[in-house]
C-alpha cells in the first residue's frame, strides 16, 4: 500500500529543494472561471538572461495560543499471536508450526543486539508460545532435519544451527563452520561465511546429509556468483560442492535418500541481464548432493529458481525473468512426469498479468506442491542494489501448473501445512503479519498480534473509519469497535488489498479512491458499489489530491512546481507551471477550472463545506479557501511550521501535521483551527510515541485522531489536541 502521508512528506522535501529562501513572495491567483479546455500551464520561460519571477507576499498566518499536548503510552493488548520480525516458518503437520523471528532488531553488525526467538504453534497458529529464546543472535531460517526442528542463524561468534531433538522442549546451539572456495558478491561486508549464511537455506536428506543452498528471494545479491555447500555431519562442518559448468540459484529438491535436483546458472561471467538462449538449467545427482551433473534438455533462456516434487514421478521447476530487465517471460515453469529425465515447459507469461499496484517484479521464487495438481508460490526476489530478502506476491493452480493466478498476498517464506494448508511469512526483520490459507492457497487471511500490526494510513469521518495496515485494509462504521475487510468493489479500484490508496471517506458512507493519474472511484455505500469518474484538465500529471466535502461537492488539485521561484541560467527552459485547481458541484458529472495555485502539488488538500486547505505552497506555507475554491488566500508560516502537510478537515475543524527533524531528534507539532481557518492554535505533541506518530486527521467537530507504526499506537482527541487518550483500534488480525 502506498502511505499516504509518506509520501506527502516527500513531496514536501521535494518540494522544498525547487524553492527559494523562505523569504522569497511567490503567491500568485488566478481569477476563476476559465474553461476547463484552456491551456492550465502558464508557459515556458526561456531566459537570454538570468530570470526570475516575483510574486505578491503570502500573509502570515496568526496563530492565537501554542502548547504542549502529552501522547499517554497505548495500552497494551494482550495477544496470542505470533511475534514481530518474523523471518522464517515450517509446519511439520497441519497444526504444529515453528516461527523464526527477530523482534528485537540487531543495532550494529549481524547479531550485535539482536535477540531472536523460536514460537510454537500446536493449534493451526490459534496461539503460540516462546521456545527459545537467545540475545546476540540473529536468525535467519527454521526447517526440518530428519522430522526434527532446526534454526540457522548468526551470533557474535559466527554461523550456528538451534537445533531441539524432542519436539521442541529442549534446544541447543551448535557452532557451524564454512569452507567456501570464494568470497560471494557483498562477502566483504561481514565476512564470506557470515554472509553465504545469512543468504541461504537448508535441505536436510537425513539426520546427518544436508545441502544449503541461496535462497532465490535474496535475489541477484545471493545467487551471483553462489556456493551450493554440503554437510555430512548434521550440519556442524559444510564444505562446497561443485555443479559442473554453473552456480545455484536456489532451487532444490530430493525425491529420496539419494536422488535429488538443482537449479543453477549457465557460468557467465556478470550480474546483469544475460542473454536469450541457455541462460539456467537444472543438475541431477544420484549420491545424496555429492557430485552434480547437467541434466539434459532442461536448457532454459530465463533464470530457473525453484523446484517441487510432490511425488517422485512428477516435479516442477519454477522461474522466469526479473521486470527489471525487460525480458520474457517474466513467470514460467518446467515439469517433468518421469522423475526428472525429461522436462517440458508447463507454463510461460510473457509478461505477468499482475494486479495494479504491484512491484514485486521476479520469477517463482519460491514454489510448492501439494500433489501433482496444486501447488502454490511466490514470485519476487531482489535485482542488483536492493537489501533483501525481497517481498513476492503469492499465486497458485490447480492444474497441475499449466496456469497460475495471484493472491493479495506477499512475503518471502512459504511453508505448506498439511494437505491443504499454506502459510507466508515476511521473512524479513519489521515484519508482523503471517498469512493464512486453508484452500491450497486460494482465500488468505491475516494472522498478527493485534498491537504490533504496521499501520500506513488512516482516515476519520465521524462514525467512519478506515485503515491501511499491513494486514490489509479494513472499514468500521461504529467508530471502531468493529472492523470488517474493504468491500470487494473499492478493493477492485484501488487494485487490492494492498495496493492503491483510498483518499477520503464521508459520515454518510461516501468512499473516494484515486484510481489513475485522471481518474476517482466513487462509492455513496461505502465501498460496496461506486462508479470511475474522469476529471479532465489537469494534463497529462493529473491528480495529486482529492476531497470532496459531500456526495456532490469536490475538489481536485492538479501537479504543478515552484519553478517560478527559482534562478533560471540560459540555455535552461523551465515551465513555470502553477498547480490547477478544478471543482464539480454534481458528484463528477461536469466539472469546472477554478483556480491555479503556487503550490508544489505534493502537500495535501483537504475540503469541507466551510474551508478547504492546501498545504506545501511555495513560500512553504498554506492556501485556504472558503467559498468552495473559488478564491484563496496564501498564508506564510514560522520557520518550525515550514514542513507542515496532510491537512485534514471535518466541518470547521483543521489539522495540518508538521514534523520538524534535527540532531538525531524529530518534534511533532500540529497546527489546529475549530473555526474554519479563522483562528490557529500550535500544538507540539510529547510523550511516548509522539515522534513515531505518522499522521494526524480530524474526524468530527473538535476530534482529532493520531496514528503511529503500529495498530496500538492510535490515540484521540476531542478537544482540538490540546489533551488525548489511546484508542484500541482491535482489527481482525489476531487468531
Amino acid at each position: 500500500m502506498r502511505p499516504p502521508y509518506r509520501a506527502l512528506l516527500a513531496g514536501v522535501l521535494f518540494a522544498a529543494s525547487l524553492a527559494a529562501s523562505p523569504g522569497t513572495p511567490t503567491a500568485r491567483v488566478v481569477p476563476a472561471g476559465a474553461p476547463v479546455a484552456s491551456t492550465l500551464p502558464a508557459g515556458t520561460v526561456t531566459p537570454t538572461s538570468a530570470t526570475t519571477v516575483p510574486l505578491p507576499a503570502p500573509t502570515p498566518l496568526s496563530i492565537v495560543s501554542a502548547g504542549r499536548a502529552r501522547l499517554p503510552r497505548p495500552p497494551s493488548v494482550v495477544s496470542r499471536g505470533p511475534a514481530s520480525g518474523q523471518v522464517g516458518l515450517v509446519f511439520t503437520s497441519q497444526r504444529t508450526g515453528y516461527l523464526a523471528a527477530v523482534p528485537r532488531a540487531q543495532t550494529s553488525g549481524y547479531a550485535s543486539g539482536a535477540t531472536s526467538e523460536l514460537e510454537r504453534t500446536t493449534d493451526g497458529g490459534a496461539s503460540w508460545a516462546v521456545v527459545w529464546r537467545h540475545s546476540d543472535v540473529v536468525l535467519y531460517w527454521v526447517g526440518t532435519k530428519a522430522g526434527d526442528v532446526v534454526a540457522a542463524g548468526l551470533s557474535i561468534r559466527g554461523p550456528l544451527l538451534v537445533e531441539s531433538a524432542d519436539g521442541g522442549r529442549t534446544w541447543h546451539e551448535v557452532p557451524v563452520t564454512l569452507s567456501l572456495p570464494r568470497a560471494p558478491a557483498g562477502a566483504d561486508q561481514a565476512g564470506a561465511a557470515e554472509w553465504y549464511w545469512a543468504t541461504s537455506t537448508l535441505h536436510f536428506v537425513d539426520s546427518r546429509t544436508g545441502l544449503a543452498v541461496p535462497d532465490a528471494m535474496y535475489g541477484q545479491d545471493a545467487a551471483w556468483p553462489a556456493t551450493l555447500l554440503r554437510t555430512t555431519d548434521g550440519g556442524r562442518h559444510w564444505s562446497a560442492v561443485a555443479l559442473p559448468g554453473g552456480s545455484p540459484t536456489g532451487g532444490l529438491a530430493f525425491v529420496d535418500a539419494t536422488h535429488g535436483f538443482a537449479t543453477g546458472l549457465e557460468a557467465v561471467a556478470g550480474p546483469g541481464p544475460r542473454p536469450q538462449g541457455c541462460t539456467s538449467r537444472i543438475w541431477l545427482t544420484a549420491d545424496a548432493g555429492a557430485s552434480w551433473q547437467p541434466a539434459p534438455g532442461t536448457c532454459a533462456g530465463y533464470l530457473l529458481t525453484s523446484l517441487s516434487f510432490p511425488t517422485p514421478e512428477r516435479g516442477y521447476a519454477g522461474g522466469g525473468n526479473y521486470a527489471k530487465y525487460g525480458q520474457i517471460p517474466e513467470l514460467a515453469v518446467l515439469a517433468t512426469t518421469d522423475g526428472g529425465r525429461t522436462w517440458s515447459q508447463s507454463f510461460a507469461a510473457p509478461t505477468r498479468p499482475a494486479l495494479p499496484g504491484r512491484g514485486y517484479g521476479g520469477p517463482f521464487g519460491e514454489l510448492e506442491f501439494y500433489n501433482p495438481r496444486q501447488g502454490v508460490a511466490l514470485a519476487g526476489g531482489c535485482t542488483i542494489g536492493a537489501n533483501g530478502p525481497c517481498l513476492g506476491q503469492a499465486w497458485w493452480t490447480d492444474d497441475g501448473g499449466r496456469s497460475w493466478l495471484p493472491e493479495e498476498v506477499v512475503g518471502s517464506q512459504l511453508a505448506l501445512a498439511g494437505h491443504s494448508g499454506a502459510w507466508v511469512a515476511g521473512g524479513m526483520a519489521g515484519a508482523t503479519v503471517l498469512w493464512r490459507s486453508s484452500d491450497s492457497g486460494r482465500n488468505w487471511s491475516p494472522v498478527a498480534s493485534a498491537a504490533e500490526v504496521g499501520l500506513s494510513g488512516l482516515l476519520v469521518a465521524g462514525r467512519h473509519l478506515w485503515v491501511g495496515s499491513e494486514a490489509g485494509q479494513f472499514v468500521s462504521e461504529d467508530g471502531g469497535a468493529t472492523w470488517h475487510g474493504l468491500p470487494a468493489a473499492a478493493r477492485a479500484a484501488e487494485g487490492g488489498t494492498l495496493g492503491g490508496t483510498v483518499t477520503g471517506l464521508g459520515s454518510s458512507g461516501l468512499m473516494l479512491v484515486q484510481t489513475g493519474t485522471n481518474t476517482v472511484w466513487l462509492s455513496d455505500d461505502g465501498g460496496g458499489h461506486g462508479r470511475a469518474v474522469a476529471v479532465p484538465g489537469l494534463g497529462g500529471a493529473g491528480a495529486s489530491a482529492v476531497s470532496f466535502a459531500d456526495a456532490r461537492q469536490g475538489l481536485v488539485l492538479g501537479w504543478g512546481g515552484c519553478a517560478a521561484t527559482k534562478t533560471l541560467q540560459p540555455p535552461i527552459s523551465l515551465p513555470l507551471r502553477p498547480t490547477a485547481v478544478v471543482a464539480t458541484s454534481d458528484a463528477g458529472g461536469s466539472w469546472r477550472h477554478v483556480a491555479e495555485l503556487d503550490v508544489a502539488g505534493y502537500g495535501g488538500l483537504a475540503y469541507s463545506r466551510a474551508v478547504a486547505v492546501v498545504a506545501a505552497t511555495c513560500t512553504k506555507g498554506i492556501a485556504t479557501s472558503t467559498d468552495a475554491g473559488d478564491s484563496w488566500a496564501y498564508w506564510s508560516l514560522p520557520a518550525e511550521l515550514s514542513g507542515c502537510q496532510g491537512p485534514s478537515v471535518s466541518a470547521g475543524t483543521v489539522v495540518l501535521y508538521c514534523p520538524s527533524y534535527g540532531a538525531g531528534t524529530t518534534v511533532l507539532r500540529l497546527l489546529v483551527s475549530t473555526d474554519a481557518g479563522q483562528h490557529w492554535s500550535v500544538r507540539t505533541l510529547t510523550g511516548v510515541g509522539a515522534a513515531d506518530v505518522q499522521g494526524v486527521v480530524a474526524g468530527a467537530p473538535g476530534v482529532l485522531w493520531a496514528f503511529g507504526q503500529r495498530s496500538g499506537d492510535v490515540w484521540r482527541s476531542a478537544d482540538g489536541g490540546a489533551t488525548w487518550g489511546p484508542v484500541e483500534l482491535a482489527l481482525p488480525v489476531a487468531p
